[in-house]
């Protein structure tokens, strides 16, 4: 009975590891061209967003349809001291391998 109880243990352990290990859809980098604007979504939750030359370092948290963004590092601290807020809720959609952010449509990038 010990035997079956290691087994089954052994199992359900193996079963939360290879359901964590699928890669988030949202994961990697997504652009538009027209907009000249870009996302990238790192897997350790850090990412960066790209428009018109300017380049800004965010750390991000996925809640099923919507990602928590805060914006990082130097260009960050500045905005904190005009007393501009540095998160942000992003309600976001994933379909044909397309982006769709606050009516914006992002294209995965190879």
């Amino acid at each position: 009975m010990k035997k079956i109880g290691v087994v089954l243990v052994s199992v359900l352990l193996l079963l939360v590891v290879a359901t964590g290990c699928g890669k988030d859809p949202l994961v990697g980098r997504w652009e538009n061209s027209d907009m000249e604007s870009f996302y990238v979504f790192e897997s350790n939750g850090e990412g960066m967003i790209g428009f018109f030359g300017i380049e800004l370092e965010f750390e991000y948290e996925i809640n099923e349809d919507s990602v928590t963004m805060t914006l990082v590092g130097e260009e960050a601290e500045e905005m904190a001291a005009d007393g501009q807020n540095l998160t942000d809720i992003i309600v976001y959609e994933i379909k044909d391998d397309q982006l769709h952010i606050m009516g914006t449509v992002f294209t995965r990038a190879e």
